[in-house]
């Protein structure tokens, strides 16, 4: 649950990499990081316990972030626990499945063919939703006051960072479909349906598909019963699977722009010029003295 802050500000500052580092930086840091925490709190996320004698105790950290919205600067705070100092697990106790791309172009044909409306959620806070089926014990986190001495956090709910936490929110929705009649493809365990929709699963983000407007309303009216939804209401562009998906009457364009621009950008090709092959026709290299020029070439391809 990342919570965050509005301010006015054109600073180019990096944000800061640790507590210590936001306590010193900007105010609008710590305000970040309390209205986290009580949103953690208000989400009964943890309870504060005696430390268990010889149990494994792990750390967390404060993930900061910048981000423009609307022409102002958003300070974001994010807990993330550091799972990785857990106890090797087997991959049944941490595997969560991802949606397959064939599966998505299937899908986006069919609504093609057959007039499909297609709905967009996000769940928010995704992995605070689901309970963890083993107990994690956890140092308190920077900022969080008031904890008695030898005590440590009860981890109830899953956290950003835990190894099993996308299992055990995969597990939650999965449960919660079948509870409202859906059932799970066999070939694509991300695919759910039931007579009337097909639900694709990536992560936290839910592509709906039905031939009936009322049908896709009243099932968002059921799961936001079980999740906090951000609705993309009838949205022609929609982002899904790191595609960005342009939805016409009859009609769907694929397309990469958003990464393609990254890579162009990170690789400082910006200026350069449209090439309808990768060199020039009949092109004789020279021999070159010297070390090679040292390029990230196979990271580009």
């Amino acid at each position: 649950m990342a919570l965050c802050l509005i301010i006015d500000d054109d600073s180019p500052i990096q944000p800061p990499s640790s507590y210590k580092e936001a306590v010193k930086q900007d105010k609008g840091w710590m305000i970040a990081v309390q209205n986290e925490l009580d949103a953690l709190g208000r989400n009964h996320t943890w309870e504060l316990v005696p430390e268990p004698p010889e149990a494994t105790v792990i750390d967390s950290r404060w993930v900061f972030t910048r981000k423009e919205v609307d022409g102002s600067t958003v300070l974001k705070a994010r807990l993330v626990a550091r799972g990785f100092q857990l106890p090797t697990m087997d991959d049944e106790v941490v595997y969560s499945p991802v949606a397959r791309m064939m599966t998505l172009r299937m899908l986006l044909a069919l609504a093609v063919e057959k007039n499909y409306e297609i709905s967009q959620l996000d769940v928010k806070s995704a992995f605070l939703s689901s309970r963890l089926s083993e107990p994690v014990f956890m140092r308190p986190p920077d900022g969080l006051d008031n904890v008695p001495p030898g005590h440590v956090c009860k981890l109830l709910k899953s956290l950003y960072g835990l190894r099993q936490s996308p299992k055990c929110f995969n597990d939650y929705v999965s449960a919660k479909l079948s509870s409202l009649g859906f059932r799970r493809s066999q070939i694509d365990p991300c695919l759910y349906f039931n007579t009337s929709i097909m639900i694709l699963i990536w992560v936290d983000d839910f592509l709906l598909f039905s031939e009936s407007v009322d049908e896709i309303n009243k099932i968002k009216v059921k799961l936001k019963s079980f999740f906090e939804l951000k609705d993309f209401q009838s949205q022609s562009k929609l982002v899904f699977l790191g595609l960005e998906i342009e939805i016409c009457k009859g009609r769907i364009t694929l397309s990469q722009k958003a990464l393609v621009d990254k890579i162009v950008k990170f690789f400082q090709m910006s200026d350069c010029k449209l090439q309808n092959v990768p060199v020039q026709p009949n092109l004789n290299l020279p021999k070159v003295d010297g070390c090679d020029q040292r390029f990230p070439y196979r990271e580009l391809v």
